[in-house]
């Protein structure tokens, strides 16, 4: 595994959603090239999105709603609020 996928890897970890990436990390890593930028978006985005284990959760639902988050937060003031 590249260092980058495992820093990928932790992100979901470190956001206390490791089932998440087992179900569907791979494939959103190999999918899409994550910038920094994003890896940074993406940590906000798991830290405020809940996502029930029990239910299930397809790739371009997660992406649906991560490109949504990243709009909001690349074309609206977010530094205000303290996720």
């Amino acid at each position: 595994m590249q260092n980058d996928e495992v820093n990928f890897e932790q992100v979901f970890t470190f956001a206390g959603h490791a089932h998440l990436y087992e179900r569907i990390g791979s494939k959103l890593w190999i999918y899409q090239h994550w910038s920094e930028e994003e890896l940074h978006i993406l940590e906000l985005f798991l830290q405020v999105y809940g996502f029930d284990e029990e239910q299930a959760l397809f790739m371009d639902d997660f992406l649906y709603h991560f490109r949504i988050f990243k709009n909001m937060h690349q074309y609206h003031d977010m530094s205000r609020y303290h996720f």
